[in-house]
């Protein structure tokens, strides 16, 4: 029996935050109504594929999914109980956001197994919030999590920013301890990038904004790495933390590169074979699945580069590191030469670190992770490509 992930992406907002680069739109209530008729659609297609299959982790992200209602989350849960497998599900994840949370949708949520919930908090300053476009205030977080802790739910998490235009070390300090204080057992902590099309990049390039220096953003990174680990939380992958035991399991899935379903508009799905991924348009979506046809806007089969470069990346984003031997019967290289090679490039070992048969980046790798990786690839073909001049 195949297990499998299963996200579901909920494309509306209230209001589009200025940094944000995932898929969404304003917040009609009338194409919520037809995104839960097409979303129900697509989990029917799928059955025929899936249904034989394991269901491990539920990931429910938006978006700001809290919109969906009690009602229409009773119904997606159901469909998803008659065309999958259920009970078997370790982990139930609902993104929410501080300041559009009813008790009454919470509740619900708790009813039907969701056993952990993620806040999207990104900063414990007003000021910070105003500056990326949030809806919410701090005091709005505070009760958010007054009525969670009040409704009890296995395992909370919350996401955090930095590199904030403005943000200095003391401020980013200060979320990090109030983030702790809130009793979750799970952080994710992101750098603010400037992705195009969105608010944030359009101002970069008319220099009416100063994105944070690198130098700044590392020491932000270095202070979250020690002093989260001082409150026995683990630095477990990249962008990390969770107290022994409370690590996601559904985004695990993703860097030890498992199946996965992605279900809404701009999903993406991965069966071990090839990649596909939804339509990026609720319209778009809704009319595909209103006539029977499954929104897919495009698939790739993956070739065997692709497969070393997805497992390269992903193995150097986690704390096991990338397992020297497995990397060599992949590559067919001699792991040592690479390294030696890197180590002449970057001129320092304070990246990475062996431990047994793995390689690992320390924290100061992993915040120039990309980097590495790319140094990485361009020197296996280096390599290579001497060894095809020797015949």
């Amino acid at each position: 029996m195949k297990k499998f992930s299963l996200y579901i992406h909920f494309p509306f907002c209230i209001r589009k935050c200025h940094y944000c680069d995932f898929y969404s739109v304003i917040l009609d209530p009338s194409a919520v109504d037809s995104w839960t008729t097409a979303l129900l659609t697509e989990i029917d297609l799928y059955e025929a594929r899936f249904g034989d299959s394991q269901i491990e982790t539920i990931y429910i992200g938006g978006g700001s999914p809290n919109l969906i209602g009690s009602k229409k989350i009773r119904s997606i849960f159901e469909s998803l109980n008659t065309s999958f497998r259920l009970p078997n599900v370790r982990e139930f994840t609902v993104e929410i956001n501080p300041g559009e949370v009813k008790p009454d949708f919470l509740k619900q949520l708790k009813d039907i197994g969701v056993n952990r919930i993620s806040v999207g908090v990104q900063s414990f300053s007003n000021s910070e919030l105003t500056t990326l476009g949030r809806i919410h205030q701090v005091e709005e977080v505070f009760a958010t999590f007054k009525i969670l802790n009040r409704i009890g739910f296995d395992h909370l998490t919350l996401d955090l920013i930095f590199g904030i235009p403005g943000q200095g070390p003391g401020s980013w300090e200060r979320s990090l301890k109030q983030a702790v204080e809130m009793g979750v057992d799970h952080l994710s902590l992101y750098n603010l990038i400037y992705e195009e099309g969105t608010p944030f990049y359009e101002l970069k390039g008319k220099k009416k904004i100063v994105p944070t220096a690198s130098e700044l953003e590392w020491r932000m990174y270095e202070l979250a790495h020690r002093w989260l680990e001082s409150q026995g939380f683990q630095h477990y992958e990249i962008s990390n933390w969770a107290k022994p035991g409370c690590e996601s399991i559904h985004n695990s899935s993703y860097w030890k590169e498992s199946y996965y379903l992605g279900l809404g508009p701009a999903a993406h799905s991965y069966d071990g074979i090839s990649r596909w991924w939804n339509i990026r348009s609720v319209d778009a979506y809704i009319k595909h699945l209103s006539e029977g046809k499954f929104p897919v806007e495009d698939r790739e089969e993956l070739n065997e580069y692709d497969r070393e470069i997805e497992f390269l990346f992903l193995s150097l984003r986690t704390q096991g590191g990338l397992p020297i031997g497995k990397f060599e019967n992949l590559f067919l290289i001699d792991f040592k030469r690479v390294i030696q090679k890197l180590a002449q490039r970057i001129g320092s070992d304070e990246y990475w670190i062996f431990v047994g048969d793995s390689f690992k980046l320390t924290p100061a790798g992993w915040f120039v992770c990309d980097s590495i990786t790319n140094h990485i690839l361009e020197i296996v073909e280096e390599v290579r490509n001497d060894h095809k001049k020797m015949f």
